[in-house]
This record gives C-alpha cells, structure tokens and sequence, in this order.
C-alpha cells in the first residue's frame, strides 16, 4: 500500500510537471488535452490520478506557491541590511518570479465555468501565508521600535495586495517601464507605507539606514506549502 501511495504521488508530481510544461507552451487556457499529450498519457488515465480538472489545478496551484516561497525565503528569512534594500530585494524577487510565470499565475487564477475555481482558493491562500510572513517580521521590528504591533499583520496585507497587482499590472501592461524602473517605483510605495507607519508612531528611520538587530526567535519562515 506504502509503494503504490509513493507510485501514485510520483506520477501526480510527473503529471504536474507536464501539465506547466504544457502552460508555457500553449498559454493560461491550455485544455486537459493538451496537458494529457505533454504527460504522454490518454486524457481517461490522468483521472486515474486527479479527480477532475479542479483537482489538477488546485496541485499546479500548490506547486506554483511553492516556487514563488522558494524565491522570496533567502530574502524574507534573513531580514538585514537597509530598509531599501531588503524591500528592493524582495519586491525584485516577487516581480521575477511573477513575470518569468505569468502564464502559470494567470492559469491558477482562472475560473472554471461560472463558478469560483477552487484553485483560487489555494492562490489566496498563497497570498494570506506570504502576507502573514511578512506580517511577523513587521511584528518583530514593532517589538524593537517599541511600536504597536497589532497593526503589522494588516500593514503586511495591503502590502502584499499592493505588490501583486502592480505587478499583475505591468506583465499586462508594463507601459514603457522597464523591470528596474518598475521594481524601484513598486519599492518606494512600500517603503512610503512603512515609514509613514513608523513616523506615527514617532520612529524616524532613513530607508538606507542599517535595521536594528532582531531578538533571537523562531526562525522566520513559512510551513504548509
């Protein structure tokens, strides 16, 4: 039971693999033919492994946020130096990953029919766990500030918000901007949030000033993808 349980997950991570594979090249609508095809299997045996295309989707979601983790973990999980840059850094990071996928991003998102697709859901699940994040590491530099750290997680969301549909925007429509242009302007509207909420609660700190040294907690970082 133990080897077919370890079968089985293999060749849904196969079909997974295929099925991105099959998005870069046919695009965000890519049918389940298509992805069959890019598998080398008959569209009745991918069933075998995924109980309908929600399914599937909802397995591309899972591993597109673990992708967009796996991208951003060097600079969230270590947050030093500079205000600008560890911002610069993690916006850069994000815009990257997101441009260098959008076709993957678009497929998650898509409804099927008229109803919600499940697979966003997951997306917004990806959003909520990388907003929480960030969330904690406000909260601990609160802690140093002494400021009140119950407005972290909600600062942290509409940062997250801000980040992703900018960029969402200029993959659609980058309007003559280029990606440094456009990382440096996305950059500075997060660091304009941060500061206006450290200045109100009396903190002055220069964006290219060192951050303070962090209590020695758990390590930052993100679990359940």
């Amino acid at each position: 039971m133990a080897r077919w349980a370890g079968q089985r997950c293999r060749r849904r991570a196969e079909i997974v693999d295929a099925a991105i594979a099959a998005i870069g090249a046919h695009g965000p609508g890519v049918s389940i033919d298509q992805i069959a095809g890019q598998a080398g299997i008959a569209r009745p045996r991918l069933y075998r492994h995924f109980d309908d295309v929600e399914d599937l989707r909802r397995a591309v979601a899972r591993r597109a946020g673990r992708e967009l983790f796996d991208a951003v973990t060097p600079v969230l999980s270590n947050p030093v130096g500079t205000p600008w840059s560890l911002i610069e850094c993690s916006v850069e990071m994000f815009v990257t990953w997101l441009d260098g996928n959008a076709d993957l991003y678009r497929y998650v998102k898509r409804r099927t029919g008229s109803s919600k697709s499940e697979a966003e859901d997951v997306v917004t699940d990806i959003r909520g766990k990388l907003a929480r994040w960030i969330g904690r590491i406000l909260a601990d530099f609160f802690v140093v500030f002494e400021l009140d750290t119950r407005t972290a997680d909600s600062v942290a969301f509409g940062l997250v918000g801000l980040v992703e549909s900018a960029t969402n925007r200029w993959v659609s429509e980058p309007a003559e901007l280029t990606r440094d242009e456009f990382v440096a302007a996305v950059a500075r509207c997060v660091w304009g949030v941060i500061e206006h909420t450290l200045q109100g609660g009396g903190v002055r700190l220069a964006p290219h000033e060192s951050l303070p040294p962090l209590p020695l907690n758990e390590p930052n970082g993100v679990n359940g993808m």
